[in-house]
């Protein structure tokens, strides 16, 4: 079960990442809108053919998930590089950690607004303020892989026993 949940919560943070909407990600899919809030609600009972049908849909659209590895869970990756690919990873984190704007905000000691400008790869945010923001996500279990010379930067959430 855990496998399910955890690859339910990839799907989500790679929706986000893709930045299309439910409706948008379940028509290329061929699902419903319900059926992906319900796999984005981590309802155990959606369909594994219904998953796989979700992730290639993300797969068209750039995003990539790679396998569980030790205590980690899927990953998520992010394809921009370079400062924009580490943006993009941390905002794939935080819907990985299920944080909305708001909630990262308060544990970072930033504004919502800071969050959002670091969600739109704004370039003059301060290393500071993104330091401080990675540090937030890092507390609530996410590790931000780094880039390699065949992808971009990934993430994934440290798994609770």
């Amino acid at each position: 079960m855990d496998d399910v949940l955890d690859l339910m919560r990839a799907l989500r943070a790679g929706r986000v990442v893709a930045e299309v909407t439910q409706a948008n990600l379940a028509r290329r899919a061929g699902v419903t809108r319900a059926m992906l809030r319900r796999i984005e609600n981590g309802n155990p009972e959606v369909p594994v053919a219904v998953l796989e049908k979700v992730e290639g849909a993300l797969r068209k659209l750039g995003v990539a998930l790679l396998p569980r590895a030790g205590d980690l869970g899927r990953a998520v990756v992010v394809n921009d590089r370079g400062f924009s690919g580490q943006m993009s990873a941390l905002k794939a984190g935080r819907a990985l950690a299920a944080l909305r704007q708001e909630e990262l905000a308060a544990q970072a000691g930033v504004s919502r607004q800071m969050v959002m400008r670091v969600e739109k790869a704004d370039r003059s945010v301060a290393a500071s303020r993104l330091q401080r923001i990675r540090a937030a996500l890092e507390r609530a279990g996410v590790v931000v892989l780094p880039e390699t010379d065949s992808r971009g930067p990934a993430v994934a959430i440290r798994r609770r026993e």
